[in-house]
């Protein structure tokens, strides 16, 4: 649900397409709420359904149509419930820390060389976060506006720094293994 969301939170600030809105989606929120093309043009269809926006088809010469999406007022007044709205609970799914419960089942060669590949998984991450946060501040952007964008940027990265250091200190434990 929180992709409609993110759908009506970027139609607030301009109509788009939705090949713009999926180009905006992997380059920004994608980092904490990832969507691929086609869920993006679902949710588009059932944003529409709900009369939340309204696509507007734009002809072209030598081109394919396309359609702009606008936001309507139900679809301003749903966003702004949406948001001011009390936070989900947390959910955790890490799929990977259900298999460092059963770690015993592995060597202990085979539980570093998944720890380390984590941790690489992790390191890409985060290298991926600095590089992206050296375009969020846009001066031509209100203080507001550049906030937005910069406190979950920032809880990117803090949250994959906290996974390297997590397995940086299981790293230690398991190498104090005797096997």
């Amino acid at each position: 649900m929180s992709l409609e969301y993110t759908l009506l939170g970027l139609l607030r600030r301009k109509p788009r397409t939705g090949y713009d809105l999926s180009k905006i989606v992997a380059k920004t929120t994608n980092f904490y709420w990832t969507a691929t093309r086609t869920q993006v043009y679902q949710s588009l269809k059932r944003m529409a359904n709900k009369g939340w926006i309204t696509p507007e088809t734009i002809w072209q010469t030598g081109k394919p149509s396309k359609q702009m999406y606008h936001i309507e007022e139900i679809g301003e007044k749903a966003f702004l419930e949406w948001m001011q709205s009390s936070p989900d609970e947390p959910v955790l799914k890490e799929p990977f820390l259900v298999q460092m419960y059963f770690l015993d089942s592995l060597s202990k060669e085979e539980i570093l060389e998944k720890i380390t590949a984590k941790k690489e998984l992790h390191e890409a991450s985060l290298k991926e976060y600095q590089e992206y946060g050296k375009t969020i501040v846009d001066p031509k952007r209100n203080e507001k506006e550049n906030l937005a964008r910069s406190l979950p940027w920032m809880a990117g990265i803090l949250f994959e720094e906290m996974w390297i250091e997590w397995c940086n200190e299981a790293i230690k434990q398991v190498e104090k293994l005797d096997e």
